[in-house]
């Protein structure tokens, strides 16, 4: 046995003699005198048998520590998916069942459970709807940022909130609040490129719905009975045609934060000061998968006229389009800058030039809201339903 080795003699409970000779252990119990046991010869059965326990406690401490920190994984990982969610949420091979919260219905905020518990259970894993929008870097909106994070993200897990941004500072704050952020992959102007977020949104999540809106609008429970009605509506060819949500916005001034700290509170904030706006801005475009935004034109977000010519392309498409303004709240938190806002940014035009240039003349006003096919309700029950339009304002 070589120098290194001499270790292994001691682990085996024995000591090198007093004699010093090379070949020789005694075991560490023995006294002096008496007779010594080389390792190597009566004692090597009990030092192999003490050698295998320990290579056994060894190997077996090491699948219990490797056990202990898959399943520590797995718990860390359900709960990210019941309270923050996750990517892998989005992919989950479970039924999907609606809201919850620490593994119990969520009604006191979604008060529509049951509405859930009968649309979703025969629906696939995915979430209903994938939420983005795209803000820049202004402390004089930080507060309405807030309020909208803090509104969004309490529709989740059905709604997936999303930030597209290339600010560290943004992307931070959003993932604090629970929100997911994606890159901008594509501008003009300095501003993000609408048919990108749509196509970035559908590589990177999977959900039933994906939706634009505006980074100051305020959302209830009533987007997602809306268009939970809308998907199950026995009236909408949607197995033959696109699907695109619009509506009108309820403009309150100046929402304080203690005012809309739960959907009751948006809905009261709404009820008490708001004022219906017109049918000309749309600032929420929900669309399913098959919408064709690779065809659209490269308009950007927060500036004119891109908006009434999504609705207007979409009714020359004859796609379904709906009118949710009847039984989706959006509030829209209005500032001093006023509800004409998209006026007043720089390249304000851009949009109207590019699509000028594209379709000459356009008629942007058969792209309000009030120029949709179809149009949700709500019946004596206060069960939201989907009709046709059978009669349109002129300007459409």
């Amino acid at each position: 046995m070589g120098e290194g080795d001499s270790c292994f003699g001691s682990y085996c409970g024995c000591r090198p003699l007093d004699n010093g000779g090379a070949a020789g252990y005694r075991p560490l119990s023995s006294p002096t005198h008496h007779h010594s046991y080389p390792c190597w010869s009566s004692r090597r059965q009990y030092c192999g048998v003490l050698v295998l326990l320990a290579i056994c406690c060894s190997g077996l401490y090491v699948v219990l520590y490797y056990h202990a920190a898959i399943t520590s994984h797995s718990m860390l990982l359900m709960h990210r998916m019941r309270i923050l969610g996750s990517d892998d949420t989005l992919m989950s091979t479970t039924p999907y069942m609606g809201p919850v919260l620490n593994g119990k219905w969520n009604s006191s905020e979604l008060k529509s459970s049951e509405v859930y518990r009968s649309a979703m259970d025969n629906r696939s894993t995915v979430p209903l709807l994938t939420l983005f929008s795209s803000w820049a870097d202004r402390p004089e909106l930080e507060q309405v940022r807030n309020l909208t994070m803090q509104n969004w993200v309490r529709l989740k897990p059905a709604i997936v909130p999303v930030l597209f941004t290339n600010s560290s500072k943004l992307a931070g704050h959003a993932e604090a609040h629970g929100w997911f952020v994606m890159p901008v992959s594509r501008a003009a102007v300095g501003v993000p490129i609408l048919k990108n977020m749509y196509l970035d949104a559908m590589a990177k999540f999977d959900s039933t719905l994906y939706a634009f809106s505006n980074g100051d609008i305020l959302f209830t429970e009533s987007l997602v009975d809306t268009l939970l009605a809308i998907l199950g509506s026995p009236h909408l060819p949607l197995d033959t045609h696109s699907l695109l949500v619009v509506g009108q916005r309820i403009n309150v001034p100046m929402v304080r934060p203690y005012e809309v700290t739960s959907f009751d509170g948006v809905a009261r904030v709404a009820r008490t000061r708001g004022k219906l706006f017109t049918t000309m801005a749309e600032d929420y475009f929900i669309t399913d998968r098959t919408f064709p935004w690779e065809d659209i034109p490269g308009v950007v977000i927060g500036r004119a006229a891109y908006d009434n010519w999504l609705v207007l392309n979409a009714i020359k498409r004859q796609e379904v389009v709906v009118d949710a303004t009847k039984t989706l709240l959006a509030v829209h938190q209005t500032t001093k800058a006023g509800n004409f806002e998209g006026f007043t940014h720089a390249n304000s035009s851009y949009n109207n030039h590019l699509l000028t240039r594209m379709y000459k003349k356009i008629q942007y006003m058969a792209g309000c809201v009030d120029c949709s096919p179809w149009r949700t309700r709500k019946d004596s029950q206060g069960k939201v339903y989907v009709e046709n339009v059978k009669i349109r304002p002129r300007h459409c």
